[in-house]
């Protein structure tokens, strides 16, 4: 039972700041920022899959991504936004809800070398 609560906590703090990351970088440096945005989410996914083998933790991981960015895409009290709808927002928000879907229910598969350890 401890695990699986310190395991949410992990998936949900390592949703969350992929999530700042990317929304702070997606807007930087044009075409890079988005790339680079796009790029620490998939990695996040990956050791987040590699290290848990448990789609349950990278779902709770994806609903942090999205409720960070949900909260970034709309105003403020003084109507300020992270993420502008722009074509660079636009864009980010559909690919990393794209990316987000593909790595929730990608299969991560146990390579042979390390069960043979």
């Amino acid at each position: 039972m401890r695990e699986r609560v310190q395991s949410t906590g992990i998936a949900i703090g390592a949703g969350a700041l992929s999530s700042f990351a990317g929304v702070a970088l997606h807007n930087a440096a044009r075409p890079l920022g988005l790339v680079v945005a796009l790029l620490i989410l998939y990695t996040t996914f990956s050791l987040l899959g590699k290290a848990y083998h448990s789609r349950f933790i990278k779902l709770i991981a994806a609903i942090a991504v999205m409720a960070i960015l949900i909260r970034a895409s709309t105003h403020g009290v003084s109507f300020e936004l992270l993420v502008y709808g722009n074509r660079m927002g636009d864009l980010y928000t559909v690919a990393s809800t794209g990316l987000l879907i593909y790595l929730v229910w990608r299969r991560e598969w146990k390579s042979s070398v390390t069960s043979k350890l």
